[in-house]
């Protein structure tokens, strides 16, 4: 047995706590820490997505769709042909405006679909029939919304 002299004794400051075999953790393997930080990681962009999906912000969403798609059938209708179009290059700038509204609509479309879908699958503060009619009303939407051929 060794005697505690001043040379083999370990400094102690005030609030140290002194390595006994009982407050002494094993150390950690390397796997672990891995998996800690992939764990945040995945913890951190989950709720990145779930922030995304609160009901205010998927309101505003849904809202920014909405005026998406009046605005892009609002082109629509303005770029239609008539019958007296002077020549061909109104009728082309009138195609280019049917692309354009269209595009805006489609965007508009996408947007309401991953708002409802998204909404009803990672919110879980939405009761469960208002989340089983957002499933209902987004696949109404992805079936039906796109057809352009509708005349207002």
């Amino acid at each position: 047995m060794t005697e505690n002299t001043p040379e083999n004794t370990p400094e102690v400051n005030a609030g140290d706590t002194v390595p006994t075999p009982d407050n002494n953790p094993p150390p950690p393997s390397a796997h672990e820490g891995a998996l800690d930080k992939v764990s945040h990681t995945i913890d951190h962009q989950m709720g990145a997505v779930r922030t995304i999906f609160s009901t205010q912000l998927m309101i505003l969403g849904m809202a920014i769709a909405l005026i998406l798609m009046l605005l892009g059938s609002i082109m629509i209708q303005a770029s239609t042909v008539t019958d007296d179009a002077p020549d061909d290059k109104d009728i082309a700038n009138s195609r280019a405006g049917f692309r354009n509204g269209a595009m805006v609509y489609n965007i508009g479309t996408f947007i309401l679909i991953a708002m409802l879908f998204g909404g009803a699958i990672l919110n879980p503060d939405i009761d469960p029939q208002a989340r089983m009619g957002m499933f209902v009303a987004g696949g109404f939407v992805a079936s039906f919304g796109t057809n352009l051929n509708v005349k207002f």
